[in-house]
């Protein structure tokens, strides 16, 4: 843990708790095949309550400033900031968020560290 760890990730933490909305995550886990039996397993999901910092894509220095993200950005896009604390899974493009029952797709998680700690994603979503 870095001297920023001990400061910047609470902080973090506190104002997405704080200021956040509550939305859920919806964790995919794809099915898998087995050629030898071919057969195919089911995909299973999870659903998280988490909070988010919900924003336009265009007021989100951090994905206006990174070219791969700014060009996947359509007119329906939201960038969520999530705390990278609490969460204790891999965010996948494959998962959802739902925003007052509508559900987004992920396009592009943006971990921002604060040293060796993801203190918090930018997540590019879209319907």
């Amino acid at each position: 843990m870095t001297s920023n760890d001990k400061w910047a990730v609470p902080l973090a933490t506190k104002l997405i708790k704080k200021s956040g909305k509550l939305v859920t995550y919806r964790k995919v886990v794809e099915g898998s095949y087995d050629p030898i039996t071919d057969t195919q397993t089911v995909s299973s999901t999870t659903d998280y309550p988490i909070k988010a910092l919900i924003s336009n894509p265009t007021e989100n220095v951090s994905v206006m400033n990174n070219s791969e993200v700014k060009g996947l950005i359509t007119t329906t896009s939201l960038v969520l900031m999530i705390d990278g604390q609490s969460i204790s899974f891999k965010i996948e493009t494959t998962d959802s968020v739902t925003i007052d029952g509508i559900s987004y797709k992920i396009d592009y998680p943006l971990p921002t560290y604060s040293g060796e700690l993801i203190a918090y994603y930018n997540l590019l979503v879209s319907t």
